[in-house]
């Protein structure tokens, strides 16, 4: 290599009079250039030997033919100082070295007498950067900007076995850069005897936290042995997750955290492979974000541990509460060496178990952790309702369940296709996704099943339970307001308002026990805390059900509207999946349209107006099957006006008409084969008195029989039957005129059909929409 060198000295008559004179050498070779500056003696006098240096290279790579150094490496080289030999010590004052963004400041003092001298140096450095000087090293693979600390992995750590001398170091560095995170402000003591660093105090903070640490390392061995033990007091665990490039989905703190890291290699690939790291976070809390960053679980933790046994994958394990109920998280994933080499994705499993219920995923994933991934989601539980408190809602008594199938992580939340529910002895399949780009997450929901069974389903108990015993009003009152109040929680502004959705739900085949209806489907949409079905429709042989329903919580009261339309259904279905009876027969038809304002769904009656129109053709029905008044109010009825009960049943009708809470008739009929009764009054459904009249009326040729008005009076809860004095006059007077009145009501009115063919064929009205 050319190389160009330069001496330059005092003049001669200088010389001559001061008997020592300045010398500066100056070698330039390969773009570099070294100066070396003395005062050089002519006596004997002086004995110390003082020298100043500078050196200064543009590349490093120019170095490669001398230096063990990259010859790609760009990293420029400057090194100036002042250097002192004198008999007992040699000195090393101010002198700085940078390469490339790193810089150390260094002064040192080495005893030349002794029987073990002890170098004395102090380091200070603004930074140390070392992926950057890991560039320099000859044996490092080439590298591009912008590639991470994997591309790295086997550039040498040292270029051989390294005896370290005996020596006393501090060392204070702003600022330590290890490629995925900082220490900052970090001071040491070290000391190295028998060529090893000794267990040596670190001092410093990471990830904002002050932390202490003991290292130790040894260099003689072809692999290089070295030892961390770290802890720290309140640390963000978020940060120190973020900065080490592993997860950017979570959000937390720890009380504490302790470190412990034993390793040996010569690469950062061979000491990742034998490096054993144990990890311990006490106490604090851990959010979990997911799309958009959107907290999705807010966790209280007790401890963490991660254990990683030298070459085997790492595995997490949390304790922790979440709302008040106890979780346990467990985590598996690659190796270290996975983690420093960041492949495109490395394999992932969580368990998570909490409430009764057990969720799995298992996969893989791109790092940091929730940036992309392919997983099987499986979740499942005996009973539904055990996960109340952690949804903070009312959830039902279903199950056992499982919710299975594959999820996709997307730009703006999750996808699943092909997923399968079961419920029970029902499954059913179809795709979900979940979006988290808008103003509130939006939960999209389509499944199809081929049967589905309602016994899978129960009904909320309070529905389901058998009629109560008789007891006081007031307990009544207290019961049925408590039933309101547990949908109130259900349906709670805090809960419609957490998402949007839109659930789509077809079947084609409904079982209920052993009945078997035809297909179903139900469409609900939840839009800024509006809830609409539209519609729910069950087909069954000869008939329907359908219901449309909105739902709107105000700020002080619940917009609601409600149209059904069911269509000659068997209600022994409804009684036999109630509990109320095996043996109860008939169909039943019902057009509802209530709409209103309320302050809660305790009072939504009473605030409701519409129209109410229901039709019973009975087989086998008996009062108590329901709790509905209505219906229980009927059929008490008819024992008083029919006492052998001979005669069979044609038809029940009832039509109301509902305003403001005001309940009156429109029309209201029971049709049997031997009499007809009609009914008239009204329902105060806010003060819940009954006012009711029903008139009996003979079929056939009546002649002297006595047909004496009931009439139905107290309350919802507690029916009064009675009889006026002036109905039994009119009745009597009825019975003596019979032989009068009778023909001429048969000639004007016409016979009653024995089956109330008249009244019963088709008896509600159209709804208007």
């Amino acid at each position: 290599e050319r190389a160009t060198l330069s001496i330059r000295g005092g003049t001669v008559p200088a010389m001559l009079r001061e008997r020592s004179t300045p010398v500066e050498l100056k070698l330039a070779v390969a773009e570099a250039t070294l100066r070396v500056g003395s005062l050089l003696s002519l006596d004997e006098t002086g004995r110390d030997t003082a020298l100043s240096f500078d050196f200064q290279a543009p590349r490093s790579g120019d170095l490669a033919r001398w230096l063990d150094v990259a010859p790609e490496s760009n990293l420029p080289v400057a090194l100036r100082g002042r250097a002192r030999i004198t008999d007992e010590a040699w000195i090393l004052d101010q002198t700085t070295l940078k390469l490339g963004r790193s810089e150390l400041t260094i002064d040192a003092r080495h005893p030349r007498s002794g029987d073990a001298p002890i170098t004395l140096a102090s380091v200070r450095s603004p930074l140390i950067d070392v992926p950057e000087l890991l560039t320099l090293s000859a044996t490092a693979p080439a590298t591009g900007a912008g590639e991470g600390l994997g591309s790295r992995l086997d550039a040498l750590l040292v270029p051989g076995p390294v005896s370290l001398p005996d020596a006393d170091l501090e060392l204070d560095l702003k600022r330590l850069a290890l490629g995925g995170t900082d220490f900052v402000d970090v001071s040491v003591l070290a000391r190295s005897r028998e060529g090893r660093l000794l267990p040596s105090a670190v001092k410093g903070q990471l990830a904002g936290a002050p932390f202490a640490a003991l290292v130790e390392l040894d260099l003689r061995g072809e692999l290089p042995f070295g030892e961390l033990d770290l802890s720290t007091g309140a640390i963000d665990v978020g940060a120190l997750l973020r900065e080490f490039g592993v997860a950017e989905d979570i959000d937390g703190r720890a009380e504490s955290l302790h470190v412990k890291l034993i390793g040996r290699g010569n690469s950062l690939r061979a000491f990742a492979a034998q490096s054993a790291l144990d990890v311990h976070l006490v106490g604090g809390s851990i959010t979990l974000l997911g799309a958009a960053q959107r907290p999705i679980a807010d966790i209280r933790v007790d401890k963490v541990i991660i254990s990683t046994p030298a070459g085997e994958p790492i595995r997490v394990r949390l304790d922790g509460s979440l709302d008040q109920t106890p979780v346990k998280i467990e985590v598996s994933t690659g190796t270290l060496v996975d983690l420093a080499t960041a492949p495109s994705h490395l394999p992932f499993a969580v368990l998570v178990q909490a409430a009764g219920a057990r969720l799995k995923l298992d996969g893989a994933v791109a790092l940091p952790l929730g940036s992309e991934g392919e997983l099987t989601f499986e979740m499942s539980g005996e009973r539904l309702d055990t996960l109340s408190e952690l949804a903070r809602v009312e959830l039902p008594a279903w199950g056992p369940w499982s919710l299975r199938g594959p999820i996709r992580m997307t730009p703006g939340g999750y996808e699943m296709d092909g997923i399968l529910l079961d419920v029970g002895r029902s499954r059913l399949g179809g795709t979900i996704r979940l979006d988290f780009s808008g103003p509130r997450p939006h939960l999209g929901l389509q499944v199809s099943a081929p049967s589905i069974q309602l016994d899978d389903f129960p009904m909320p108990e309070r529905l389901a339970d058998a009629p109560p015993k008789p007891t006081s009003v007031e307990e009544l009152r207290v019961a049925a307001s408590e039933a309101a109040g547990q949908t109130d929680r259900v349906l709670s502004a805090r809960f419609l308002r957490r998402f949007d959705a839109s659930i789509d739900v077809e079947a084609r085949e409904v079982l209920s026990g052993a009945d078997r209806l035809a297909g179903g489907e139900l469409h609900l949409k939840l839009t800024e805390g509006r809830l609409e079905l539209d519609p729910a429709i069950v087909n069954v042989p000869g008939g329907s059900m359908r219901l449309s329903m909105s739902y709107d919580l105000k700020e002080s009261e619940i917009d609601f509207a409600v149209v059904a339309s069911v269509e000659r259904f068997d209600y022994g279905i409804i009684a036999r999946r109630m509990g109320r009876g095996d043996d109860i027969r008939g169909l039943f038809s019902l057009n509802l349209k209530l709409a209103g304002k309320a302050p809660s769904l305790n009072t939504l009656m009473q605030k409701a107006s519409g129209s109410v129109d229901l039709a019973v053709w009975p087989t086998q029905l008996r009062s108590g099957i329901f709790n509905l008044w209505s219906v229980n109010m009927v059929l008490r009825l008819l024992p008083l006006f029919d006492p052998g009960g001979e005669s069979q049943v044609n038809c029940v009708v009832g039509r109301l008409d509902l305003r403001d809470g005001q309940l009156d008739d429109d029309k209201i009929i029971i049709d049997t084969t031997a009499l007809r009764i009609r009914g008239t009054g009204h329902a105060n459904l806010v003060t819940e008195e009954l006012d009711f009249v029903f008139r009996p009326r003979a079929k056939g040729v009546a002649l002297f029989r006595l047909q004496t008005p009931l009439r139905v009076g107290g309350t919802l809860t507690e029916q009064t039957f009675s009889v006026k004095w002036f109905d039994v006059v009119g009745s009597v007077a009825r019975l003596v005129a019979s032989p009068v009145l009778v023909p001429i009501e048969r000639l004007t009115l016409g016979p009653l059909p024995q089956d109330g063919a008249d009244v019963c064929t088709d008896p509600l009205r159209a709804i208007q929409n």
